[in-house]
């Protein structure tokens, strides 16, 4: 079918259905030529303080601003004027600033650090409510942009309370909580300490509210299914889905002892409501599908298993399987060993033949293994992303990107690495590298059981390449894990003779009965090994973190549970799972559903995209937006970043304030982007000449500031005073080592100071 690009085309069918904003968006308004002509075309000065929030009417022609010194202004961006200023009544910092749909610019709202929502009528100057529910800091609010009498706000103490303005509203006292207009309540679920950091409205399904908290779950709640009160919607099926980047429940522990905390500080829908993009504090970028088939596409941290697959996979029905043996990265109650690896990728088809790289593809390959053997880890992966986005097929190319995420090292590359590796396996089941590749990646991530299952799949299946030098080193880092083993290699050999049959369609319900008896005979016992560790936490201890922490929220429950069942003998895994579900630590009451939200994150769905180079620590205000085809996001070193959409890359670094920079607003319908921080001014940014004009606000080295933020982000609290003041931190030099491929590990360059 031939593909149309005329503006009038899709304006007449953007009348129709809102959806045709974003092809009009990518294709005519924010396109790469303006996106490399984008430079500082005027500064809005007029507060005294931080501006924190910044939102655009629907029609784009006003800007609003919330600032610290507790007033909301108003500007005509075109003109470069103030068109009102609000003295609010807060007293506190002001986070969040909306719009009420169709009031024609007039009604617009306020949460602020005072605990308070306002709404106010701009014209008459008068505040029509004031709403004091909340018992901590408001940090957002949100709109339906086909209610226009409806909003919600989310604050720290843990709540999403629902603001009709067709009924009148009385607060309770202080010492009365609140529950009539409470839409949600995560305390029951997270502890006395659970706050909810951000909201979003899916704006083309607008019964759906995402919501973030201080952990790294973001969670979409269905409103048809929730009735206003104490969470009524507990026993709802279908009411709530949670979504986690994969390799983070594994690591709450880790960050916690480096004091580092995960949050989601913004999240958003796309233009088309298919994605959700989620800014998580402390960690990347992430973008997550909404639409199931896309979600059961999205693979998981898991290895290759043998029970009920083709060709070394498993096909599964959609994204909520739970007869896994892990999600996201944790254990479910139901398995402990056999764990899902493939369903499907979805950007990804297994080719009929072997996938042949054009020659522009292949000049891109060659460009990227020239990086690869000059060390620059971050060049290669840049130059693998382009060439994937153009054949996303190859299995090639998803191998030789996992040895450089591997070699860079930035947080969640090991994880990323896994996941190229399974497309990989899955494209060409042939390509033994990459469960070598793989087994370095669970190593990385320390599931080292997974890793030694995988390593002895590897010899089953590729007994040629034993001898090799990088089969040899990996062989070594499993038996210092494992020094002696009883498993027989005789016994994979076989179950792999029975399911790696071509004839064999890759489908769960087509696997021969035959087959599932041969692996049930032998048992999933043989396969599973308790790590000889004195270091690791007993499962009582495992019971005791997790109790303690429920009030905490910084190191999550699930974690203490992967680590009792990953740990612990077959013998006893029944009694240690039911233990460490049942038991409590004295003088720690567990949350009122701490059960469900275990079922819940079982269910999480993973991301599909990453985006990485920026720094996000400092503030939990900072945020990522959709930019046409591409994706914006502030950053401690008081830059912004773009990203390609489609490759994940870095297109261009911005000075956007002189510390740091928290908001970004695109403009509804022009190539206008609108960004604030630390300073008191706001900076819009928009296409320059294209001939006479020096842009002196792009960051050339986009390399060395996307390290230099990594670093940031692992430095400890000290270091991070430290590089605010401007110090200079220099890294580790790479001593060459490592031997996998030859290539050793990426040296990250100090952090320029903000």
């Amino acid at each position: 079918m031939k593909k149309i690009n005329n503006f009038a085309h899709y304006q007449g069918r953007r009348q129709m259905d809102n959806r045709f904003n974003k092809t009009i968006q990518e294709n005519f308004i924010v396109t790469p030529n303006l996106i490399q002509r984008l430079g500082l075309s005027r500064e809005l000065d007029g507060h005294t303080g931080c501006v924190n929030c910044l939102e655009w009417s629907s029609d784009g022609s006003i800007l609003a601003s919330g600032s610290d010194d507790v007033q909301v202004i108003l500007w005509d961006p075109l003109k470069n004027k103030k068109l009102a200023t609000i003295p609010t009544g807060h007293t506190g910092n002001i986070f969040s600033v909306k719009f009420l749909p169709n009031s024609d610019n007039k009604t617009v709202i306020t949460g602020a650090a005072d605990q308070a929502v306002r709404v106010h009528d701009v014209p008459c100057s008068d505040i029509l409510r004031v709403c004091t529910c909340h018992t901590n800091r408001v940090k957002r609010c949100v709109t339906d942009p086909i209610l226009p009498n409806v909003f919600w706000s989310g604050g720290e103490d843990g709540v999403v309370i629902q603001h009709d303005l067709r009924t009148s509203h009385n607060c309770p006292a202080p010492e009365v909580k609140n529950e009539r207009n409470v839409l949600i309540d995560l305390c029951p679920f997270l502890g006395s300490k659970a706050e909810v950091k951000c909201l979003a409205i899916n704006p083309m399904k607008t019964e759906q509210i995402a919501v973030g908290a201080n952990d790294p779950y973001v969670r979409i709640y269905d409103r048809r299914m929730i009735k206003l009160g104490k969470n009524t919607w507990q026993n709802e099926d279908g009411a709530v889905q949670y979504f986690v980047p994969g390799h983070l429940p594994s690591k709450f522990v880790e960050y916690k002892k480096n004091y580092r905390s995960l949050a989601s500080t913004y999240i958003t829908f796309s233009p088309d409501g298919k994605e959700l993009l989620v800014n998580l504090g402390g960690e990347q970028i992430y973008l997550f599908p909404l639409v199931e088939e896309w979600q059961s596409e999205v693979c998981n941290l898991v290895v290759p298993d043998m029970k009920g697959y083709a060709n070394g996979f498993k096909d599964t029905a959609n994204g909520y399987s739970h007869n896994n043996g892990f999600k996201n990265g944790t254990l479910t109650n139901n398995e402990s060993a056999y764990l899902d690896i493939m369903r499907g990728m979805r950007r990804t088809r297994k080719p009929a033949e072997k996938v042949v790289l054009p020659a522009a593809v292949q000049e891109i390959q060659t460009a990227a293994s020239k990086a690869f053997e000059e060390k620059n880890y971050s060049r290669a992966i840049h130059l693998f992303n382009e060439a994937l986005s153009i054949c996303p097929d190859s299995a090639l190319l998803h191998g030789h990107r996992s040895v450089a995420l591997l070699k860079r090292e930035w947080d969640g590359d090991s994880y990323a690495a896994f996941k190229d590796c399974q497309v990989a396996f899955y494209l060409d089941p042939e390509y033994h590298k990459v469960l070598l590749r793989m087994t370095r990646c669970l190593l990385d991530l320390g599931r080292s059981t997974e890793a030694a299952e995988c390593f002895r799949i590897y010899k089953a299946r590729f007994p040629e390449h034993l001898k090799t030098e990088l089969c040899q080193s990996v062989e070594k880092e499993i038996q210092k894990i494992f020094p002696s083993t009883d498993f027989s290699d005789n016994q994979i050999s076989a179950m792999l003779a029975l399911l790696l049959k071509p004839s064999v369609p890759p489908s769960v319900s087509s696997i021969s009965k035959s087959v599932e008896a041969h692996v049930a005979a032998l048992g999933r016992s043989a396969f599973l090994r308790r790590r000889p560790s004195t270091e690791e936490p007993t499962p009582s201890s495992s019971s005791e973190n997790l109790e303690s922490d429920m009030s905490d929220v910084d190191m999550q429950p699930q974690e203490a549970i992967t680590d009792s069942r990953n740990h612990s003998s077959d013998s006893n895994s029944s009694t240690t799972t039911t233990s460490t579900q049942t038991s409590a630590k004295p003088g720690h009451k567990r949350p009122e559903f701490y059960e469900l939200e275990m079922r819940l994150r079982d269910k999480s769905v993973d991301f599909s995209d990453r985006f990485c180079g920026h720094c996000n620590t400092t503030t939990d205000i900072k945020e990522a937006n959709f930019f046409g085809g591409y994706i914006v996001a502030g950053s401690d070193d008081g830059s912004f970043f773009i990203w390609n959409r489609k490759t994940t890359n870095i297109v261009k670094i911005i000075k956007g304030d002189e510390s740091i920079v928290n908001c970004l607003q695109p403009h509804p319908s022009t190539c206008t982007l609108a960004t604030s921080g630390i300073e008191s001014v706001v900076r819009l940014w928009s296409p320059m000449a294209e001939e006479g004009f020096v842009n002196d606000r792009v960051v050339h080295n986009i390399n060395d500031a996307a390290c230099a933020n990594q670093k940031r982000m692992n430095s400890n609290p000290f270091e991070v005073i430290l590089l605010n003041m401007g110090y200079r931190l220099s890294g580790n030099e790479d001593d060459g080592s490592d031997n996998e491929d030859s290539i050793p590990h990426d040296v990250p360059t100090a952090c320029q100071p903000s």
